[in-house]
């Protein structure tokens, strides 16, 4: 699953991206993550890796939608060899203005550095062509 989050500030729409290590492919992507067997669903699972990559907890989180977006990744994300395919789910979640952010609490230590950017900035920061489809999708439910 893919988790898209965003934030009003005054007016304006940003997006959270997050930038991965260099061992583990240094690109910029929104949080992401996959279904433990403890994970009791697949909301559940977005809210701990949520919660793992990002700090935040159910507490700051506004509104949540599911089924913006579904696609299929075929390659590995580092190696871009062929996969088996796996099915993602995107999530739209908007936090409160100004939530913390903390990438350290990662066990995994996946990422870097986080931004809040604005949906043209987050368009060119992307690495995956179906996280822009996904953002674009999330972008035109947010205002429409």
């Amino acid at each position: 699953f893919c988790s898209l989050l965003f934030q009003l500030q005054s007016s304006n729409i940003e997006f959270l991206l997050l930038k991965r290590c260099p061992i583990k492919g240094n690109f910029w992507q929104p949080p992401c993550g996959s279904r433990e067997n403890f994970d009791k669903t697949l909301l559940d699972a977005a809210f701990r890796e949520l919660h793992e990559e990002t700090g935040i907890k159910k507490k700051d989180i506004l509104q949540i939608q599911s089924g913006i977006d579904h696609y299929t990744i075929k390659r590995h994300y580092i190696t871009l060899e062929p996969i088996e395919p796996i099915q993602e789910s995107v999530y739209l979640f908007q936090v409160f203005a100004n939530v913390g952010i903390d990438i350290n609490g990662n066990h995994d230590k996946e990422h870097i550095k986080w931004v809040w950017v604005s949906y043209q900035k987050a368009i060119k920061l992307l690495y995956w062509q179906e996280n822009k489809n996904a953002l674009k999708k999330a972008y035109y439910f947010i205002t429409s």
